[in-house]
């Protein structure tokens, strides 16, 4: 075993068992030694890794690791963690960027929380629901769904909204008869103007 009192420093540690940090505020950091800090590059990770010779292992099952999406005074941090299923592919799971928006990720598409844009699924061009201040007051919030073309449109549309007071509007941003509950666009099959509440 190995009984140490204040630091140790190696070029590499390979520990066959349980790790025990003990401490009044105990705390496990990983040293980047890069000064660039370029956009891409990795800054150290946890593995998770499977000794099993069988099937596609020995191989690393999962993976959390930080990774720089740029550089400022110091490295522009995203945090990422990665699974594999039934291979040794890891792939991307969750990414919490450093601005605090949080990405999660399936086959088809992902699933994204965005700060400045709500709630968008299949990555930034695609569909998203959005709160949206609809009034002098800050605390006046509404919804907007929106909605995203084929890939020459370059941002999405708002197709659908409902408004801070329960007004639903679909096809337009601002109610046109007072006391409404149902606004829409005027089209060639269907209009709903005017219809009142009671």
């Amino acid at each position: 075993g190995l009984d140490v009192t204040g630091t140790v420093t190696a070029d590499g540690l390979t520990v066959d068992g349980d790790v025990h940090i003990d401490d009044a505020v105990p705390i496990l950091r990983l040293d980047s030694p890069s000064a660039t800090w370029s956009g891409g590059e990795d800054l150290g990770g946890i593995d998770w890794y499977t000794k099993d010779t069988s099937g596609s292992g020995p191989a690393v099952m999962a993976r959390i690791y930080s990774e720089s999406s740029g550089s400022n005074s110091l490295p522009i941090p995203n945090m990422i963690f990665q699974t594999s299923l039934a291979d040794v592919t890891l792939k991307d799971r969750m990414q919490i960027a450093g601005n605090g928006d949080i990405s999660f990720y399936e086959d088809t598409g992902g699933i994204l929380f965005d700060q400045a844009n709500g709630v968008q699924a299949s990555g930034k061009k695609g569909a998203s629901i959005t709160g949206l201040q609809d009034g002098s007051d800050v605390n006046s919030m509404g919804i907007t769904f929106n909605v995203h073309g084929t890939d020459g449109n370059a941002n999405r549309e708002e197709a659908m909204r409902l408004d801070s007071s329960g007004r639903l509007l679909i096809r337009k941003t601002s109610a046109v008869t007072s006391g409404s509950c149902i606004e829409m666009e005027e089209c060639n099959s269907l209009s709903l103007r005017g219809w009142r509440c009671g």
